[in-house]
């Protein structure tokens, strides 16, 4: 895959969309007790897909500039972390965090000093379909919610 059709979409994907709603319109209009709430108990909240996706983007952007990934014990404590305080500062700094996270693993796509996703370590490429299929969950669920704007 080339690298400048990688970061065109994810570009695309965080800001246009391109055969689904831009990512940037998965969080608008959400309140704190909104994405806060799980569907089920064993469901995750939106606000916890969030936290999931900035916890894979750092990983994958860990495990390039620094060439190892995260311990276990680190993987298992983030990856799912629940939402300590539920509260629209918080909330706003965790949509921020995920704006960032994304910037951070498109300024990685596009570095000429990245290695070319396949590499051995990591594939970038697959952010991309993990990224996609975690906003439309936390798009279905704000549809559930009555908040989701799906137009671009």
């Amino acid at each position: 895959m080339d690298r400048d059709q990688l970061v065109r979409w994810w570009d695309e994907a965080f800001s246009e969309g391109v055969w689904w709603a831009p990512w940037r319109l998965a969080l608008e209009g959400l309140t704190a007790e909104e994405a806060a709430w799980q569907p089920a108990a064993e469901r995750h909240s939106i606000w916890q897909l969030v936290n999931h996706l900035i916890f894979w983007h750092d990983y994958f952007a860990h495990r390039i500039e620094e060439g190892q990934p995260f311990a276990e014990q680190e993987v298992a404590r983030l990856n799912w972390q629940p939402v300590p305080d539920p509260t629209e500062a918080f909330w706003s700094a965790t949509r921020e965090r995920f704006a960032e996270s994304h910037a951070r693993v498109r300024a990685l796509l596009a570095d000429p000093r990245t290695p070319p996703p396949p590499t051995s370590q990591l594939d970038l490429r697959y952010l991309l379909f993990h990224d996609s299929y975690h906003i439309g969950q936390v798009m279905y669920v704000g549809a559930v919610l009555g908040k989701q704007a799906l137009e671009a």
